[in-house]
């Protein structure tokens, strides 16, 4: 691509596990989001409550039940799906990924239009077993195996592989030896490397990437953070005595446990778990900054379109819900949005509709002259005049049991899910596991304590038609409970459906 046609460098900074109330944190960068460029999009949603189907969206412009990536869905990216990366490439970008988080590999099918790709181990927000410089895993090394995710996570299910597994899925149970453990480890495997951040690799290689492109040719990158992910050790809130140490160590942060039992948290340990979230937090604001700091050294941040986001939220007991993975509240669902535009420029205000993740494609194709799919829904950012969202934006949440759905489905259901469709104040959620609606006034009720639901509010009504057609799509994946079947009689009574 000629100097002169380029377009501009594109930046996608992803922190998982980021709900919308956590930035910025002071020290983000040198300047405050709101004099260095960057626009706040504060209504947004992810499209699912974990990492896969979200990152997908981001990637492809699409919802869940579009690309199919769910709890029983495909277990592998479609390649037919609208991809950022292969679009970018052909108008001559060059593309890279650097990610914390192991899901975003390969094997997976997200080497499609990156030229390189870097990505973490397995556990490694848990285990810190990197080096401060070199990715564990390389696309252009031929060996990228992780034994520990392959032998454990998805060993034979019988025998030693089976017994190591339990072990590994319980110790979050016990924060203190994960801590312990990683410490003593990395003392061992890297007796000169002294960084316990997780994935400390990933500033340098995205620097040493990024200058493997010379300044004439466009970039596009996706980077993704793990700090604010689950489990939280002890001391990494940087706690000095042993008493404060072995009181953090005990409080569990296994969050599929509690999901068989009551709820184990008391005030004190909720509390105490915010506020090591929030120094993780404020760990993934100073790596943001320092992310920015390299695009600027290296003269690319001013025409570079940059978009720092995360791909769900994180609940921390709220509606006696920990950290994510099955459902659609608030703190789980809704993500913190900034966006620097090429050059400054600061788009026309306005925007007032609720966001999606689904909007990043859009936004990038509107700057970097992409066509858009017609499968694709969301709308572009900060154009001049905006646009109308043509449906309702959604959220999805499929496969995991929250405790609700497991006390009524019991352990014989492999299958459930929940759909929430936002517009203007209203936030309606259709379950299927249990039959249920729900509708909250979102700004008046942010933690969704009162139920509006009423079959004579149309408003509500037509969101929850439009839920439950993403719900039909979903279930053409699983076994469909016969709840759903029930939502869609009561909605087909109350003449909310064709």
């Amino acid at each position: 691509m000629a100097t002169r046609d380029r377009g501009p460098d594109v930046y996608i900074i992803v922190a998982d596990c980021l709900r919308a109330d956590s930035l910025p944190p002071p020290d983000w960068s040198a300047a405050s989001p709101g004099d260095s460029g960057f626009v706040s999009f504060p209504r947004t949603i992810s499209s699912s409550s974990w990492t896969l189907p979200a990152h997908v969206s981001i990637l492809s412009g699409l919802s869940p039940e579009q690309h199919d990536i769910h709890r029983l869905g495909a277990s592998r990216i479609p390649p037919d799906l609208p991809w950022l990366p292969s679009a970018l490439s052909a108008r001559g970008y060059r593309t890279f990924l650097v990610s914390a988080n192991h899901t975003l590999n390969p094997g997976q099918g997200f080497g499609r239009g990156f030229d390189l790709l870097a990505w973490g181990r397995w556990g490694e927000n848990a285990f810190r077993l990197s080096s401060s410089q070199d990715p564990p895993f390389l696309s252009e090394r031929t060996d990228n195996h992780d034994p520990l995710k392959e032998h454990v996570l998805l060993g034979p299910g019988r025998g030693l592989s089976r017994l190591a597994a339990r072990c590994v899925a319980n110790l979050p149970r016990f924060p203190w030896l994960l801590d312990a453990t990683a410490r003593v480890a990395r003392k061992m495997l890297l007796p000169q490397d002294a960084n316990f951040e997780v994935t400390p690799w990933i500033e340098p290689t995205f620097d040493r990437m990024l200058g493997r492109f010379g300044s004439e040719e466009a970039v596009f990158a996706l980077v993704n953070l793990m700090d604010c992910h689950e489990p939280y050790l002890p001391s990494v809130g940087g706690r000095t005595s042993w008493a404060d140490w072995l009181r953090l160590g005990r409080i569990r942060q296994d969050r599929t446990n509690w999901t068989y039992e009551p709820w184990p948290y008391s005030e004190e340990e909720l509390a105490a778990l915010r506020g090591l979230y929030a120094h993780q937090v404020a760990t993934v604001g100073r790596r943001i900054g320092r992310l920015l700091k390299i695009l600027e050294a290296r003269g690319r941040l001013e025409r570079s379109l940059v978009l720092i986001t995360g791909d769900h939220g994180q609940a921390l007991g709220e509606h006696q819900r920990l950290f994510h993975n099955g459902g659609l509240s608030e703190p789980e669902i809704r993500v913190p949005l900034w966006i620097r535009f090429p050059d400054g420029r600061v788009p026309t205000p306005g925007f007032s509709d609720w966001t999606s993740l689904i909007d990043v494609y859009p936004t990038v194709a509107a700057e970097a002259g992409l066509p858009i799919d017609p499968r694709q829904s969301g709308v572009p950012l900060g154009r001049p005049g905006g646009m109308q969202r043509p449906a309702p934006a959604i959220a999805v949440a499929d496969g995991m049991f929250t405790p609700e759905q497991y006390l009524v489905s019991g352990p014989g259901c492999r299958w459930n899910a929940s759909v929430a469709a936002y517009n203007g104040r209203l936030k309606v959620v259709v379950q299927s596991a249990r039959p249920q609606i729900s509708a909250f006034d979102i700004e008046r009720d942010p933690g969704e304590l009162r139920d509006l639901w009423s079959p004579t509010n149309a408003e509500a009504g037509r969101l929850a038609g439009r839920a439950l057609g993403v719900l039909r799509r979903l279930e053409a994946r699983g076994a469909a409970p016969p709840g759903s079947t029930e939502v869609e009689a009561r909605l087909s009574s109350w003449g909310y459906l064709a």
